[in-house]
This record gives structure tokens, C-alpha cells and sequence, in this order.
């Protein structure tokens, strides 16, 4: 996949899908999915654009737990579903002050030529999120521009898939349904960092991965999954995630991931976590050698499980 630097003018005409794509779940997969349609009828490429940092945490900058993607993961998924061109926008408090119909003028008519453009149906944008798709389609009659509103993807309950279905399926713990909505399970991701080393020292190593804030994480607890180091392969691990209270050196929380039977240094490492299941609750031992033998099962248990 490639991505388009902002400023840039494409060489030639387009078709757009915008959003955050935050989860990038069943919900926008099918929006993909009808604008590479769209774009393949019309003898176009298709350009994603979708926005760094989310736009949620310029807009409201005290809020923490709600992203669910990082742009990392997301554009990993977005090349999974066959996405070639990409554009990230840079959101800043400037460019969210940027009138609607600017928008459409300046990024997609001059910059990405655009011809035709896919949004789903609660899609807005420019300053106070004015753009609608109702002025996407006028704007789109004016210059020839063919413009598809998707609707909402529903499950079998007849309910919509949403990002904020996913938030609050995370953060209640329901990896299961999680992974129904996404259509595949969690991943959370962040460079390795040093620690204490106790792991390494009671024959358990761990990565210590800091949490971005923004990040929505499910309640505190030790969960069996898979872990991947920067584009490498995945391997079986064990994941704690909370404040360590056994040791009670924590002031924020911490992902520790113990990758089973792969013994190596991973400090300044990009680590992807993949949740698969919830293994028992965080607690606080007595004694450090009942933790290890804690540990011994837990690893025992996501041995059986991957």
C-alpha cells in the first residue's frame, strides 16, 4: 500500500471513501468494499482517506479509552482488504476549522481529482462537522461527481455495527463479541520499553509495552493471545495488563507480554498484541515465588488454547 503525502496532486482521477475507520470492522469493511466497487466500474483507483492523530482526541483532548485502532493497525488492515492508495490527514485544531465545502474543493476536488466518492450514511466533516451527506451530494450533483451513501451494516439482531458497539464491548471484557463485530480479535500495539527486569529474573521474561491513553482496553486481568515483533510472525503469549500489584511499582497501568518458548530482546520494538482469551483476574500475591507459579499456569493455559 502507498500513501499519499499531503499537498500532493494526484496524476489522475479518483474514487474516495473517507472516515476514521476506527476498529476498521465489518461496518467499514463493507464501505470498502462498495467504494472498490465503485472505483472498479469507473476505471479509477480508490484512495482511502482517514485521519492521524483520531480526530476525538484533538477535538476533545481530556478524554482517554476509545481508540481502537491505532494508525499502525489500521493501515495494516486497510492493505489486508486490497487498499492500494491511502491518504492520511493530519488533524490539527487548524485543519478542524476548515469549512466543509473547502474541504471538498481543496483535498478532494484539486488535490485527489476525485470522481466519485463512498461514505456511510453518519459520515460528517468540515468546521462543527457542518458537511453532511446531504451537502456531499449537492456539492457532488454541481460537479459531476457520483456520490454513494452506505448504510449501516446491521448483525443478526437487526442492530447497527458501530465503533461504539466495539468500545463497549472491550471495555466490558467480551473479547467474544469483540471479535464478531471487528471480524477479528483486538490488537493493541506499542514500543517495547525498559523495565525492572524481575521477569527475566524469575525465569519469565516480559515486554513492557506502555499504553497509549487514548488506547480502549478491556478491564484489568491476564489474557492469552498472540504477540507480533514489527512484521514478523505471530507467537503464542501471555499478556498482563494492569498495575502490577504484587510489586506495586506502577503509577500507570502496563501491557507485559510474555511471548511462550521465544527468548529475545525486544527493547525499542514495535509489539502487536493480538487478545485472544481472558485468562483469570489481576491480584496481589503474597509471595513472589506463588506469582511464579502463577505465571507457569497461565503460560500452560494459552499453550492450550493456541
Amino acid at each position: 500500500m502507498e500513501r499519499i503525502e499531503e499537498g500532493v496532486r494526484v496524476a489522475r482521477p479518483t474514487v474516495v471513501t473517507i472516515g476514521n475507520f476506527d476498529g476498521v470492522h465489518l461496518g467499514h469493511r463493507h464501505l470498502i468494499a462498495r467504494a472498490q466497487a465503485m472505483a472498479e466500474g469507473m476505471g479509477r483507483d480508490l484512495v482511502v482517506v482517514t485521519f492521524d492523530p483520531p480526530p476525538r482526541t484533538v477535538l476533545e483532548p481530556e478524554a482517554t479509552g476509545y481508540v481502537i485502532t491505532a494508525i499502525d493497525i489500521k493501515l495494516e488492515l486497510l492493505a489486508d482488504l486490497g487498499v492500494r492508495w491511502v491518504k492520511v490527514l493530519q488533524f490539527t485544531p487548524e485543519f478542524s476549522r476548515i469549512p466543509a465545502k473547502r474541504f471538498l474543493e481543496e483535498e478532494l476536488g484539486e488535490k485527489l481529482q476525485v470522481q466519485g466518492i463512498v461514505v456511510g450514511q453518519d459520515f460528517s466533516f468540515g468546521h462543527r462537522g457542518r458537511g453532511t451527506p446531504a451537502l456531499l451530494r449537492a456539492w457532488g450533483a454541481s460537479r459531476r461527481v457520483a456520490v454513494e451513501v452506505v448504510e449501516a451494516v446491521a448483525d443478526e439482531d437487526g442492530t447497527a455495527i458501530s465503533s461504539s458497539r466495539v468500545r463497549a464491548a472491550v471495555r466490558r471484557g467480551d473479547l467474544a463479541a469483540v471479535e464478531e463485530l471487528l471480524g477479528r480479535p483486538l490488537q493493541v500495539c506499542g514500543h517495547v520499553v525498559s523495565g525492572a527486569g524481575r521477569g527475566r529474573q524469575i525465569g519469565v521474561p516480559t515486554a513492557n509495552v506502555p499504553i497509549d491513553r487514548y488506547q480502549v482496553m478491556p478491564p484489568y486481568g491476564i489474557y492469552a493471545g498472540e504477540a507480533r515483533v514489527g512484521h514478523k510472525r505471530k507467537d503464542p503469549a501471555v499478556a498482563s495488563w494492569g498495575v502490577r500489584p504484587t510489586f506495586g511499582d506502577l503509577t500507570q497501568p502496563l501491557l507485559e507480554v510474555h511471548l511462550i518458548d521465544t527468548d529475545v530482546h525486544l527493547r525499542g520494538e514495535l509489539l502487536t498484541f493480538q487478545f485472544g482469551s481472558w485468562l483469570r483476574e489481576e491480584r496481589n500475591f503474597s509471595e513472589v515465588d506463588e506469582l511464579v507459579r502463577q505465571m507457569q499456569e497461565d503460560i500452560v493455559q494459552a499453550k492450550a488454547r493456541y
